[in-house]
């Protein structure tokens, strides 16, 4: 990445760009956020006020890329499974058993409480969410995915990991898997990455695509 400031500008950045996040968990997030931004050239920042999710978006010759923080990423996007939206399953076993305890719970809680169950049966915020779009097309052509635990736990790892897999599952753009169902998990539309501190006995990559980055590893191009 190339940095071609004199020192107005530098100090202007500096004054409005200024991260000072009250947690020391979301400051290692933008550590890995910056890394990532630091594989691209010609990177146009955002303005990181609260007031938006986008950090950065740049363009290529035939692409343009929007990367995110703490989001879910373009309203393209979604990472969330509802009720309504599923195929209801006719043989008996734990998923047609939870579809008549997310039915019976929307009635009773109604009864009850005089509120409505939630429509939900999954939903999350990636820590980082990074979209391609190739040409004029209005949707994303690539995501990559990004998720981030401080810690040396090897368990929290791992959990951070199950939360990966899912958002690579599950997102969809414009109402419609990114993945289709032969290649869930190992497409290339759809690719993601697990950062953490130092966790013992870790290595970086496996034979699944799934690669795994620790404190001060370097990082390559993710899309």
């Amino acid at each position: 990445m190339n940095y071609n400031l004199d020192a107005t500008e530098a100090k202007r950045l500096l004054e409005n760009t200024f991260v000072r996040p009250e947690q020391t968990e979301t400051l290692f997030e933008l550590y890995w956020v910056f890394r990532i931004l630091d594989c691209y050239d010609s990177v146009q920042f955002e303005l990181l006020d609260g007031g938006s999710d986008v950090v950065a978006s740049w363009e290529t010759a035939d692409s343009r890329y929007v990367l995110y923080h703490d989001s879910t990423g373009s309203s393209a996007l979604s990472f969330r499974e509802n009720l309504a939206d599923i195929d209801r399953p006719s043989e008996d076993g734990y998923l047609f058993r939870t579809v008549h305890v997310l039915d019976r719970w929307q009635q009773i809680a109604d009864d009850f409480f005089n509120i409505t169950g939630r429509d939900s049966l999954w939903g999350g915020r990636p820590d980082i969410v990074l979209e391609r779009y190739d040409g004029d097309s209005p949707n994303p052509n690539a995501v990559f995915v990004g998720e981030v635990k401080y810690t040396t736990n090897s368990s929290y790892a791992a959990q951070g990991l199950r939360e990966l897999l899912e958002y690579m599952a599950y997102v969809r753009a414009d109402g419609e898997y990114m993945e289709d169902q032969d290649d869930v998990l190992d497409s290339k539309q759809v690719t993601g990455m697990l950062f953490v501190d130092h966790v013992k006995s870790a290595v970086g990559r496996t034979e699944s695509e799934i690669t795994l980055r620790q404190f001060g590893d370097t990082v390559s191009k993710p899309l």
